[in-house]
């Protein structure tokens, strides 16, 4: 669409009238769902104090290739790195749930009571709980094509930016 393009009358109505069917509209709700980010942090836009290291890497390696010359391009450099952490995460967690199943407890019953075990081989500890991976691998699948969606995107408009200023 270019900028003389205009939406008709009648399309803006019914977009307007569209755009109030969908979303939550309730308060409690709205609460709920503004924690939705908040239930395994995976795609915090929060850096880590374990991964700043990594995050100053990237930022480095990014700055080296594109050179970034301007607010705008650090910015996005910026944004690319962080994508890439979370990038990291998500691969982080499924790795984990990988291990898990690979190398799992095996236990034995001590008496007749459930739950009263003798764990014979520990098997691999997860860093995280088995409900977090668990939240995680039902997220997984969307979460990547959106991280990786984000990421080629961003790569783009960087590369558009620097392309344009030479």
């Amino acid at each position: 669409m270019t900028g003389n393009d205009r939406v008709s009358t009648k399309q803006l109505e019914a977009n307007r009238r569209n755009a109030k069917k969908g979303g939550v509209k309730t308060v409690p709700g709205k609460m709920v769902s503004r924690m939705n980010a908040c239930k395994h942090g995976g795609l915090s836009n929060r850096i880590l104090e374990g991964e700043l290291p990594a995050y100053k890497i990237i930022c480095d390696e990014l700055s080296e290739e594109y050179e970034p010359a301007g607010f705008v391009q650090k910015v996005l450099v910026e944004r690319i790195a962080l994508c890439v952490l979370q990038m990291r995460r998500m691969s982080f967690a499924v790795n984990e749930f990988l291990l898990q199943i690979d190398d799992p407890e095996v236990s034995k019953p001590v008496f007749e009571f459930p739950g009263e075990r003798e764990i014979v081989a520990p098997g691999y500890q997860p860093a995280i709980t088995t409900g977090q991976i668990e939240r995680v691998m039902d997220l997984y699948e969307r979460y990547e094509v959106s991280l990786e969606n984000r990421f080629l995107k961003l790569n783009k408009e960087l590369s558009a930016t620097c392309a344009n200023r030479q």
